[in-house]
């Protein structure tokens, strides 16, 4: 599993941290962390690697799902997702906070899943390792709503018609 983002958001990565060691009491996963150099949880197999526009495609395509812990506070109930999205655009199903925009993105249990507790976090995540067709389902319509939803082709005629209307 993967989490990609930066050291600003990382602290964020540990509001999961007891559900990550829980899970690994249970099986053997990766944690890959895209972004920063450091990052440790005890009893969790870390990698680390710092963010590259060159390797950041290749690096998302080493998770087999994504996660995307929040807390329900302002600030990141105002974030747009883009973590949700990067992931659901390479096929990966998410794991995310249900807070603010993750709500809609993330369809739970169609594109990803919702998790909001510890108990939640550890039975979705457990799910997803260990039932590869459901990750390639989920996946698979994360990657469709995404070339629907927020892609270049989809909001292309949005952008052409706002500037349209402001040249107007």
């Amino acid at each position: 599993m993967g989490w990609t983002g930066s050291h600003r958001s990382l602290p964020w990565v540990s509001l999961v941290s007891s559900s990550l060691q829980a899970l690994r009491r249970r099986r053997p996963f990766r944690l890959l962390v895209v972004g920063v150099e450091h990052f440790e949880i005890p009893g969790v197999e870390v990698e680390c690697r710092p963010w590259s526009a060159a390797s950041e495609v290749r690096d998302l395509w080493d998770m087999d799902l994504g996660i995307m812990p929040l807390p329900d506070e302002p600030w990141a109930r105002g974030k747009c997702g883009m973590k949700a999205i990067q992931y659901m655009g390479i096929g990966i199903p998410a794991v995310v906070s249900p807070v603010g925009a993750n709500r809609e993105i993330v369809q739970d249990g169609v594109t990803g899943f919702h998790a909001a507790t510890g108990a939640e976090w550890v039975e979705k995540l457990d799910l997803l390792l260990t039932d590869a067709p459901l990750r390639q389902r989920l996946g698979a319509a994360a990657r469709d709503k995404v070339r629907s939803l927020y892609s270049a082709e989809a909001q292309a005629p949005r952008v052409a018609e706002i500037l349209r209307q402001v040249a107007s």
